[in-house]
């Protein structure tokens, strides 16, 4: 087991005046996108982001999918699910291996109005070519579709701007978040505090995708989780 420690983020940063507000229609969002940086339609479903000069070297995306009621009776059980599938795969993946360093699935993880669950994760391949990279995704979800909401790039980058990503995403407005944070100075945005991330323990979740630890579960303060042992002596390298 090999054991990563991160430097803590700063929890408030203040942020530079939004050049371009977008209102996008054919995926119902607006975002607030600084200088120089351009959306662009992947398909019509997905519009990522990013900037031209690439002094941020990351992407942004924004992914919408189509809600099944039968599957999903409510919006939120439709993001519990995608969120708790995203952390089980990532602790679980191999080529990539996968590593969850935060996360934050509390009532207070909200995009406006809407209860978003966050992670931030980091990855693996054996392909020297390829090398690591990081994520940090929201899910959420509004009427009869669910979002993805991601930042991703090399590790050194995403760390240095999780902020300025961070807050991007955050201003977001989607249906149902007309209180969304906008992009707009002067801004303060919750960033991700990404320190101390232990890789290789055992994981446990609980029903709504919280990580907690075993000896909550020893102690009798967890019930109805999901309980994981990661891959056993891999390593895991970050650049």
């Amino acid at each position: 087991m090999r054991t990563r420690f991160f430097p803590a983020i700063i929890g408030f940063v203040s942020l530079a005046l939004a050049d371009t507000t977008v209102v996008n229609t054919d995926l119902d969002y607006t975002i607030y996108l600084p200088d120089s940086w351009v959306l662009e339609t992947v398909s019509d479903s997905q519009h990522t982001f990013y900037d031209t000069t690439f002094a941020f070297e990351s992407q942004l995306s924004l992914v919408r999918h189509n809600r099944n009621s039968a599957d999903y009776p409510t919006p939120e059980e439709w993001t519990r699910a995608h969120f708790i599938a995203y952390m089980l795969v990532t602790e679980y993946s191999a080529a990539p291996w996968g590593a969850v360093l935060y996360s934050d699935s509390s009532d207070t993880s909200t995009q406006g109005a809407l209860w978003a669950p966050e992670a931030y994760a980091v990855y693996y391949s054996e392909d020297t070519l390829v090398g690591a990279w990081a994520e940090f995704v929201r899910f959420t979800a509004s009427d009869d579709y669910g979002y993805e909401l991601y930042a991703l790039g090399d590790t050194a980058d995403m760390l240095t701007n999780i902020a300025t990503y961070a807050a991007i995403l955050y201003g977001i407005e989607l249906p149902g978040t007309e209180s969304g944070l906008k992009y707009a100075r002067p801004v303060h945005s919750r960033v991700p505090a990404v320190s101390h991330a232990e890789i290789g323990r055992t994981m446990v979740f609980d029903s709504r995708g919280r990580r907690v630890s075993k000896e909550l579960k020893r102690a009798g303060g967890l019930s109805g989780g999901v309980y994981l042992t990661p891959l056993r002596g891999r390593i895991v390298d970050f650049k």
